[in-house]
């Protein structure tokens, strides 16, 4: 795993478009982009430029067709990693790779073309909304998706399903923004398995979103990301519950000239699931307590195993639990942990950990 130390975003946006029935009868909407990431690990770029067109024909006052057709053009490159000797990438202290800043830039992936998709949208009320596309992008029919059911004011269901090329910075900002704005969350226990992936809202106009997609594997390659999660909360009274799930795919993108281990063409995967509870039990104390299951297949060989056939995946689970109280501007934690995973047909490992902790804000 090696992680990204820095990533700097630019993106630049343009959108026009015109209601059905103004002057025709379907609606019309022009838009293009700009998109633009440097990541200091191994000098990674992301560029892309887009344009695109779409239309929107309602066919009732609750289903509408549209169809839109654009042009991309997406590069991704890098530079390569000093090598030693024996042709082996060298690690910085952190287990980075040290980037060769006189190699000449190689190109991951690229696309320059058209692409196009078709879908319906269906909004039979103010509280559900559900829009679906189908097309070629990328080589490949394209899936993406939205639904939405707000059943009232404190119970929500969100699902997303994404198809794009990504980096890990630019999937992390995506994720971040689409988080609510008031959430829940019991990773707050302060253990090293501490993020379980997803995070509930605190009302159902907000369900939440998971980000599992984007932390199952940090890399320095680019990829293209698939997959849909979903997520689903309740508050009732001072209790609130929440659950979410998904599925995440990643095709890696490296330059097949580059020195080193190349993944070009390598598929990782997971599958994961989440149990939440939260409850205030006065106004300065409450409890919450996590459940969680994730499945990781990293797509990499076990060439070191006995049987090379063998499952290659990770198991990890687990349940947390903690119990806070405030006493003005000192806050005071307790909280139990249960891990445990399992590499391939080796035996699960398990921990236990406890936590006591207090926070004065100043």
């Amino acid at each position: 795993m090696i992680i990204t130390t820095i990533s700097i975003g630019n993106t630049a946006t343009a959108r026009a478009s015109v209601a059905p029935g103004l002057v025709a009868p379907f609606g019309v909407t022009l838009s293009g982009a700009y998109d633009r990431e440097t990541a200091s690990q191994l000098k990674q770029r992301y560029e892309g430029y887009y344009g695109r067109g779409d239309i929107l024909q309602p066919v009732s006052p609750y289903v509408a067709l549209t169809a839109g057709i654009g042009y991309e053009k997406i590069e991704t490159s890098q530079k390569d990693a000093v090598v030693d000797s024996t042709g082996t990438p060298v690690l910085d202290r952190d287990g980075r790779f040290v980037t060769n800043d006189a190699s000449p830039r190689r190109v991951a992936y690229r696309t320059d073309g058209l692409y196009y998709d078709a879908g319906v949208i269906w909004r039979p009320n103010r509280r559900t909304s559900v829009e679906a596309h189908v097309g070629k992008r990328y080589g490949s029919l394209s899936y993406t998706g939205t639904a939405t059911y707000q059943a009232s004011r404190s119970v929500g269901l969100a699902v997303n399903v994404y198809d794009g090329v990504q980096t890990f910075g630019r999937q992390l900002r995506t994720g971040i923004g689409n988080l609510p704005t008031s959430f829940l969350t019991g990773n707050q226990q302060g253990f090293g398995q501490q993020f379980n992936g997803c995070v509930f809202g605190s009302s159902g106009a907000q369900p939440g979103a998971c980000l599992n997609d984007v932390f199952q594997s940090i890399s320095t390659a680019s990829y293209r990301a698939r997959g849909v999660d979903g997520v689903i909360v309740a508050t009732r009274g001072r209790s609130t519950w929440g659950a979410g799930a998904g599925y995440a795919n990643r095709k890696l993108y490296s330059p097949n000239v580059a020195p080193g281990l190349v993944v070009t063409g390598l598929e990782d995967q997971s599958y994961y699931g989440q149990l939440f509870y939260a409850r205030t039990l006065t106004q300065v104390s409450g409890v919450n307590a996590d459940l969680f299951v994730n499945y990781y297949d990293p797509g990499v060989p076990n060439i070191a195993a006995a049987d090379v056939s063998g499952d290659d995946g990770v198991w990890s689970y687990g349940a947390t639990g903690t119990y806070y109280r405030n006493f003005g501007r000192l806050g005071t934690t307790a909280s139990l942990g249960l891990y445990s995973f399992k590499v391939g047909d080796l035996d699960s490992d398990w921990s236990a950990q406890a936590l006591v902790g207090a926070r004065y804000q100043f």
